[in-house]
């Protein structure tokens, strides 16, 4: 690999560095040889959901405050 040619994460690296600058545990990250499939499938299920939850609680705090500036609080 020359130096020119970028190195990207898999997506599930990448989930998992999403997941813990949210203040979520590092997904663990193995090999595509490696381990059970349908576990690493639910482990990746499991890691959208939280994201999911992140995401919308996010939203919901951000809906809240700007309720609580409009009206004045």
């Amino acid at each position: 690999m020359d130096s020119i040619t970028p190195i990207i994460p898999s997506p599930s690296t990448g989930w998992g560095r999403l997941a813990a600058t949210q203040g979520e545990p590092a997904a663990v990250v193995r090999s595509p040889g490696s381990g059970n499939s349908q576990r690493r499938e639910d482990d990746a299920e499991q890691l959208k959901a939280r994201l999911l939850r992140m995401i919308v609680s996010n939203e919901q705090t951000r809906k809240a405050a700007a309720d609580e500036a409009r009206n004045g609080r």
